[in-house]
């Protein structure tokens, strides 16, 4: 299948992507503060915040002076009960994240949702594991009018619309069951000091997302590993490194990076602010920023490409806006549960 488009050349390339590859590594949601969309990295974090309810919501624009790459998703989850003798506690969560690109309008929406169980390793309470599940719904689809083939193109005549495309696609829109799953270890240390690794395997059932009748384009298993912590270094400041490696079919990605945070709270207000640095390995720099205030967070980045695709964007990538509210039941303790509680930075 080969479409002409009305505008760039390049356009082709990912519309073709898009609808044909089964590896193809921008098929999942693809953030830069991935610490910001904790159910889109793993079932594992779901009911873990400094919070009792947390909501989040993401938005991602990039390639803009290419063709636009739209992805935004929204979140809600909660701690559903807890066991005050062994101190573990379960999560529940619902996210939805959608992706729309390319010549063809395509469109990606997921509705997922999670549970989770974070059993306590000890009985202070500070050492736990947690496993978690997220099953849903994934629809897919692409505006076939807006696309030109070359069954279309007459000789000396050009583009004619009125002419059918010539390729066997019986369906504009592709609907299938979808399912993720999660480890995570997470440590809370002396002050406000913690650590935390974990692992998560997307799309574990592999679904076909062809539009063809009849053909079979399986999306291939996501597979992550992430890693970080939050050191106190001298004072206020506090260091959060983090990391985070995928693999899809033969796609890979490597995120190393870390923010410095500065607290500014006092005894009747949680305040906050951090400035960090990523670099994805032969993609981007990522520059971020935060900002913490009572139970908000605002966080903004932007991806500064280095690819080869470098030559088209000068170096413009991706901007990425993530807000987060927390709901705290007792208002005499928010303070202390949003400024002390090590709950891991992501």
């Amino acid at each position: 299948m080969r479409f002409k488009v009305k505008s760039l050349e390049l356009k082709v390339a990912f519309v073709f992507m898009f609808l044909v590859s089964n590896s193809i590594f921008g098929l999942d949601p693809h953030f830069s503060q991935f610490y910001a969309s904790p159910l889109t990295l793993n079932p594992a974090l779901t009911g873990l915040s400094a919070g009792d309810v947390r909501l989040a919501a993401i938005y991602r624009t990039q390639w803009a002076s290419i063709d636009p790459f739209i992805s935004y998703g929204a979140s809600a989850d909660m701690s559903i009960w807890r066991d005050n003798d062994n101190n573990d506690f379960g999560g529940i969560g619902l996210s939805m994240v959608n992706d729309k690109t390319g010549a063809l309008d395509y469109s990606g929406q997921r509705y997922m949702f999670s549970l989770s169980y974070h059993k306590s390793l000890n009985a202070k309470g500070d050492h736990y594991l947690a496993l978690g599940f997220q099953g849903g719904v994934v629809q897919n689809s692409i505006d076939l009018s807006k696309a030109q083939t070359s069954s279309q193109w007459q000789d000396f005549v050009g583009y004619d619309e009125g002419l059918p495309i010539g390729e066997n696609i019986s369906n504009t829109a592709v609907t299938y069951p979808d399912f993720q799953a999660g480890l995570m270890w997470y440590k809370y240390l002396n002050g406000n000091n913690s650590l935390f690794a974990g692992g998560s395997v997307f799309h574990i059932t592999e679904p076909n997302q062809s539009f063809i009748t009849g053909a079979t384009n399986k999306l291939s298993r996501r597979y992550v590993a992430h890693a970080g912590g939050r050191v106190g270094i001298f004072g206020k400041f506090n260091l959060t490194p983090s990391m985070i490696y995928m693999l899809q079919g033969v796609g890979k990605e490597l995120n190393l990076g870390g923010s410095f945070e500065y607290d500014m709270s006092t005894s009747s207000e949680y305040k906050m602010v951090a400035l960090g640095a990523w670099f994805r390995n032969k993609d981007a720099f990522i520059l971020a920023g935060r900002i913490d205030y009572k139970n908000l967070n605002l966080g903004v980045s932007y991806d500064l490409n280095i690819s080869d695709l470098n030559n088209v964007t000068n170096l413009r990538g991706g901007l990425e806006i993530t807000l987060t509210y927390l709901f705290v039941k007792s208002s005499e303790t928010q303070i202390d549960n949003l400024s002390t509680n090590p709950c891991p930075r992501l």
